[in-house]
């Protein structure tokens, strides 16, 4: 595997992220030291202390990432360099001009491109155009989400890359869904970049203000800020003890504003999932109530409230488990026990379950009794798993 000093030599020498005259000129650049630099060029310096990687990802605007992933060769990290590029907002280039340039405009296709993405859409797997740079920028963004449907989100990613490299009229027009599409790939579970997405998703919400379009970027950036917080940076679920509380309250303040707008949508007549934030935000007042918010009869009928309110404006498809089990959450989350019994068996006895459907809800309720204890949510654990043995 390289080394930090061959990866910073790879980045060097690569002449993607700038060119020096000498390296003593980007010693003054990076403000790394001539003979800390001078050890990892003669090899005999291999590993690169966190402060100076964290120096060289802002002179290259690169992620952090790019050192903790492991390469076997300097070709293949070479090639896979721009996955790991940072998205700027361009100096040249002010927010209202990214506004104003999204407003009423649609992916451009030609009949032909349009007929080739039908003829892709309906293979299995599909694999990265040798030709990407003599595509259109529309086709490739186009591409991007097909290969998205496809759980290809690493060849997605590259083809953002390669949008993102042009810097083209397409790109600043469309910047906000190609960071949007961005941000959905590096949150993907084969990807796992949290702290990246968390990264485009500010963008486009303190920036950009897209989630005013796609209050899902609220959704997602929630999402991610919870994971961060009962994940750490090592993918493993924290212990009760170990929780940043300061990141769940972050990732609680967005579940709202998301509930805030799709709630909106919803009394407008108009299709809004804001069911799923209310779910999160019963969860997580729950969990910081648990481990040790000083509010615990004020989070109590909050959430009460809450649930009470989507309830009395919602009614779920009853034939859409993931529709079904958030309601029965909300029921569980106010104890009543009665009802989320009653429509659980209604569900199960008229509807066919596929064995992840209820392996994911499990999932998220046994991380919730980690935290919480919860009688309530051992009981309807219990349950999903009876019929978990069943499918």
């Amino acid at each position: 595997m390289l080394s930090d000093a061959e990866k910073f030599l790879a980045i060097y020498h690569s002449g993607k992220f700038g060119s020096y005259a000498t390296y003593k000129a980007f010693c003054e650049v990076s403000g790394i030291d001539d003979s800390t630099l001078s050890g990892w060029v003669n090899n005999k310096i291999g590993r690169i202390s966190k402060p100076n990687k964290e120096k060289l990802c802002e002179v290259w605007s690169l992620s952090y990432d790019v050192w903790t992933e492991s390469f076997s060769n300097k070709h293949v990290f070479v090639q896979s360099l721009e996955r790991f590029r940072r998205i700027e907002q361009p100096a040249d280039l002010p927010v209202d001009g990214y506004i104003i340039a999204q407003r009423d405009e649609t992916i451009a296709l030609s009949k032909e491109e349009e007929k080739e993405l039908e003829t892709l859409s309906k293979q299995s797997v599909l694999s990265i155009p040798p030709h990407l740079q003599e595509l259109s920028s529309d086709y490739l963004f186009a591409y991007a989400g097909l290969l998205k449907a496809k759980n290809q989100a690493y060849e997605a990613l590259m083809v953002l890359d390669v949008i993102a490299q042009r810097k083209d009229t397409f790109y600043y027009y469309f910047a906000a869904p190609v960071a949007h599409l961005k941000a959905v790939l590096l949150s993907h579970k084969s990807i796992g970049r949290w702290n990246d997405a968390i990264a485009e998703l500010q963008f486009l919400y303190k920036v950009l203000h897209y989630h005013v379009k796609e209050p899902e970027v609220l959704t997602l950036l929630a999402s991610n800020l919870k994971r961060k917080a009962t994940y750490g940076n090592n993918n493993k679920p924290l212990t009760k003890e170990d929780v940043d509380a300061e990141l769940l309250e972050r990732a609680l303040t967005v579940y709202r504003e998301a509930y805030r707008i799709k709630l909106n949508l919803h009394k407008q007549g108009k299709e809004s999932e804001f069911y799923y934030d209310a779910v999160n935000i019963a969860y997580l007042e729950k969990i910081l109530e648990a481990i040790g918010r000083d509010k615990q009869d004020e989070a109590d009928q909050g959430v009460e409230k809450l649930v009470e309110e989507v309830l009395a404006m919602w009614k779920p498809d009853p034939d859409n488990w993931w529709e079904v089990i958030s309601r029965i959450e909300l029921l569980m989350l106010i104890g009543d026990m009665s009802r989320a019994d009653s429509e659980l068996e209604s569900y199960v006895h008229t509807q066919a379950i596929e064995p992840f459907e209820v392996t994911t809800t499990r999932r998220q309720l046994e991380q919730y009794i980690a935290y919480t204890d919860d009688a309530h949510a051992k009981t309807l654990d219990s349950w999903l798993a009876e019929i978990e043995k069943a499918v």
